[in-house]
């Protein structure tokens, strides 16, 4: 299975050693048909998974979008469950096994119930070193796969907008499930776009030593896009040198003001991964 990089003019994705032309194309696989989210079955109904994997793979995908919950790979704030990890790789060589490239999106919080109590109460500087600490251990599990086609940060992070601090982490529920999430209850007189830059710049893994983040991870930026949903396509940076993957970027903003909340689609793009 060849890796998928990024093409020599920055504009399109390829296939590394043939620069064959890779278009993405797939299925979101976020719940099943009762609701239920991948974890919540992927241990005793593993025959599922694989069943729903080949059926994407015949009707024509190259990529699946799979969504990975917080409370299901930390165990506390600085300790990653090695079990879901260990189901993770197993996901993995399925995949390489059918030649399914994956879109791995985290931190998902979709089910209020199984938000662990210990993340809820934490303060926004604490909040923002777990997911740094998640995705570390993802991309040191995912980094030998070939498999890996891109990691989204988190489905539609939002910046709250107006002066009022906010109660809850988590926006309305649709259909059960909390799709939308804060990355702070009070922006406290800072920039919106700040204070998704700052969360950008903290939720990737970082070296042994707490440093810099890890060099072959690509960087992330902050996209803010209008109202128009978007299944498949490519996000470009200004200077066009960083290209991302999403998937549906059907983003809300209510006006230009700055009273408004703010949708922000952060992506990693390309072959990622950790020492």
């Amino acid at each position: 299975m060849a890796r998928v990089k990024i093409s020599a003019n920055q504009k399109s994705f390829v296939l590394t050693a043939s620069d064959r032309a890779f278009i993405p194309w797939g299925f979101n696989y976020d719940h099943d048909e009762n609701g239920r989210l991948m974890e919540d079955y992927w241990q005793r109904e593993w025959a599922k998974v694989e069943e729903d994997f080949r059926e994407m793979k015949q009707l024509g995908a190259n990529v699946v979008r799979v969504h990975l919950q917080l409370g299901k790979f930390m165990t506390s704030e600085e300790q990653p469950n090695r079990q879901a990890l260990r189901r993770l790789a197993r996901l993995l060589r399925l995949s390489e096994r059918l030649g399914l490239y994956l879109d791995i999106t985290g931190l998902g919080c979709y089910h209020k119930k199984d938000v662990p109590a210990w993340y809820e109460t934490l303060s926004e500087e604490r909040r923002w070193a777990v997911p740094a600490r998640f995705w570390q251990a993802i991309a040191r599990q995912c980094k030998d796969s070939p498999a890996i086609f891109c990691y989204d940060l988190m489905n539609e992070p939002v910046v709250p907008g107006g002066g009022d601090q906010r109660q809850d982490w988590l926006g309305p529920p649709f259909a059960g499930k909390h799709f939308v999430q804060f990355v702070t209850l009070d922006i406290r007189g800072r920039k919106r776009s700040d204070v998704a830059q700052q969360w950008i710049s903290r939720t990737g893994p970082r070296d042994s030593t707490g440093g810099q983040t890890l060099p072959h991870y690509r960087r992330a930026r902050a996209v803010e896009f209008g109202s128009t949903g978007v299944e498949f396509g490519i996000c470009a940076g200004r200077n066009r040198r960083r290209i991302g993957f999403y998937q549906r970027a059907s983003l809300s903003r209510q006006n230009e003001g700055e009273g408004s909340d703010r949708n922000f689609a952060w992506f990693f793009g390309g072959q990622t991964g950790a020492d």
